[in-house]
Order: C-alpha cells, then structure tokens, then sequence
C-alpha cells in the first residue's frame, strides 16, 4: 500500500518471516484482553487523582476495582456506582472491566454492551466491546458490531483496530489488513497505535508489513487516540 511504501524498510520484504531476528526483537509480547483491561486500570490507578469531579470519579472507580486485588469484592460498589449514575458510560465500562476481571465475562459484556450503547460515538467504548467479543468466542457478533463502530466512529483508529482483529479471529486477512492500513492512516504519530498495527499484520503472518509499523512504534511518541 501507500501508507506502508512510505515507510522505508530495512531490508527487502521477501525476506521477510516470523524467525527473522528483527520481527522477533521488535514485535511486542502478546496481551490477552485480560492484561490490556489489567494494564489499563493499573495505568488509571498511578495517575494523580484530577481536580475535576468527572476524573475524579474515574480514578476512584479504577482504585476500587483493584483495590486487594480482588474484584469480586469490589462489584458491589461498583454496581451501586453505576445505580447512581446510571448514564455514565465510563462507569459502566469500569464496571464491565471489574467483571471481566472477576472472571465474569458473560456480565462484563453486557456492561460493555451497555456503555457502547450509552456513547455510540466514543472510539474507545465502541472498540473495547469489540475486543471483549473476540475473547470471548463470539466472532461473528464482533465483526458485526466493529462494523457498526467503525460507521458510528469513522475517525477512530482504535474501532479499525478492533475490527481489524475480529478480522484476524474469522481468518478474513484481505478485511483486516484493509482495517489496519484504516487505523495507521487515522492514527497519525502514535507510537501505541503503530504497535498495535505491527501486532496486527503479525497475527495475519505479514511480517513485512508488520517490520515498519513495529520499528516506527520504538521511535514515536504516545498520543491520546479517540
């Protein structure tokens, strides 16, 4: 394409495989949906607590979601968290993460399910229920759904990417490489966003195409990406 011809590459493609050195030393370790919501919720819960009440009440739902490490004990809150404001995506969302956690995974997306609903156009949401689809088995209903998000959300990369990897799940490589080369073009400088897209084209055996993304993501900076 294009958009990977304007990334140089260092060697030839052919030569390109999942043994080569350099794919294996620049390709991130794999993350299951349960790191990623683990690691998201680890990253709310090291930022200082914000003057605003909006980001206040977010920090302070991801501190009691992993509060003990036990999630099960922190759902109930949760749960009275989002009674209370029961159109907050973002607490709906966290409480879907506290159920993933929990091992819950039929709860947590409906919890996605509903966030996504109550924000159609936040990239985020939309993407996250796609991606707790895909881990969940639910194939078919993921690519649906991404496509949907995708529609509602066009200028987010993170719902390309999503749909990307449901892509990847039913083995349709030509539409997944379609939505990563979508989620690079939207995605600009973001050092995350050019990983993801490097991960992605691995996934698909593409290693050629993934080199540039992955090499890119090592000297970019991260952005916030909608």
């Amino acid at each position: 394409s294009t958009l990977t011809a304007a990334i140089p590459l260092s060697t030839p493609r052919k030569s390109r495989s999942k043994e080569d050195p350099l794919v294996l030393a620049l390709q991130p370790p794999v993350e299951t949906f349960a790191d990623e919501v683990a690691r998201q919720t680890a990253a709310l819960l090291a930022k200082p607590i914000p003057e605003s009440v909006a980001a206040r009440r977010k920090a302070e739902d991801a501190a009691a979601k992993v509060q003990g490490n036990d999630p099960h004990a922190n759902i109930p809150a949760l749960e009275q968290s989002v009674q209370a404001e029961p159109s907050n995506a973002q607490r709906m969302m966290t409480l879907g993460d506290a159920y993933w956690l929990a091992g819950q995974q039929a709860s947590a997306i409906q919890k996605y399910r509903a966030a996504a609903e109550l924000a159609p156009e936040d990239g985020p949401i939309r993407a996250k229920y796609v991606r707790a689809l895909v881990a969940r088995g639910a194939v078919e209903e993921a690519i649906a759904e991404g496509r949907r998000a995708t529609v509602a959300v066009p200028t987010s990369p993170l719902t390309h990417l999503a749909l990307g990897k449901a892509y990847v799940a039913a083995q349709n490589f030509e539409m997944a490489a379609r939505e990563a080369e979508a989620a690079a073009r939207l995605g600009g400088e973001d050092a995350t966003l050019k990983g993801e897209t490097g991960k992605l084209y691995v996934q698909m055996g593409r290693y050629a195409e993934a080199i540039p993304y992955l090499e890119a993501a090592t000297r970019a900076k991260p952005q916030d990406s909608d």
